[in-house]
């Protein structure tokens, strides 16, 4: 009797140790992949208000980076300094700018957006070029068609990017601009979250819709946010309509 017993308890043993083992090494994997979301969650984001203090810090270290320039002068000397220091972030995977009312032109802007386009690692970009305030602000400067058509450009190198803030309200983004600008977002098919701020241009209804349409080539966008206030953009639910037939869109947003 008592060696029948041996092998089933041999076995026993063998099955809680393996159970163990098994446990243990399920829980050093989960560690493991918790402490690297942890330390990439750790990942300090570096900010600067002032353009010589970037300038002077160790671009190769950067991957998070949020540049506060906003009621900035920038003359084509410091673009050309902006630049050149972006250029050596060459580990830049999230970059928040914020360009508002700076005096940025569309000769400007090409600058920068030749700049942005190797970016390549580029996951997460915000710009604001507005007046007062992703990021990318382009508030209250001066960009036209052709503007629009060099940030085009560059978003049609950035092929990562998975989360997309751009703010221009208060410049002179035209019907035809918008068209070609939500053309060029076609090329980003791995964009799953889009916020895109056009208060105060001159963009009318058919145009609206039109950059709507542009965006059914995006199949993981999940979230969407529209700003169209202050141009001649009435109908938000014609809008709706198109973009809520997305198959993965679970936030939608617009404002008109």
């Amino acid at each position: 009797m008592k060696i029948n017993q041996i092998p089933i308890f041999s076995n026993f043993l063998t099955s809680k140790l393996l159970i163990t083992f098994n446990i243990k090494f399920f829980y050093f994997i989960e560690t493991d992949n918790q402490n690297k979301q942890n330390n990439l969650n750790l990942l300090q984001k570096m900010k600067f208000e002032i353009l010589e203090d970037f300038l002077s810090c160790s671009f190769q270290s950067h991957q998070k980076l949020e540049l506060q320039f906003s009621g900035s002068y920038m003359i084509d000397k410091r673009i050309a300094s902006l630049c050149t220091g972006l250029a050596n972030c060459i580990n830049l995977i999230n970059l928040e700018i914020n360009l508002s009312a700076s005096q940025i032109n569309d000769q400007r802007l090409l600058s920068i957006c030749q700049t942005l386009g190797n970016l390549d690692g580029l996951q997460s970009l915000s710009i604001y070029l507005q007046q007062s305030n992703i990021f990318f602000c382009f508030y209250s400067n001066q960009i036209g068609e052709s503007g629009l058509f060099y940030l085009s450009s560059a978003l049609n190198d950035l092929q990562n990017i998975q989360n997309l803030n751009i703010s221009l309200s208060e410049n002179k983004i035209t019907n035809k601009a918008i068209i070609e600008f939500g053309s060029s977002l076609k090329s980003c098919l791995n964009l799953q979250v889009l916020k895109i701020t056009l208060g105060w241009n001159q963009i009318n209804s058919q145009a609206a819709f039109s950059f709507c349409k542009c965006l059914s080539e995006l199949k993981k966008v999940s979230n969407v946010s529209l700003n169209f206030q202050f141009n001649e953009v009435y109908n938000s639910t014609c809008l709706k309509r198109t973009l809520k037939k997305y198959p993965r869109l679970v936030m939608l947003n617009i404002q008109i």
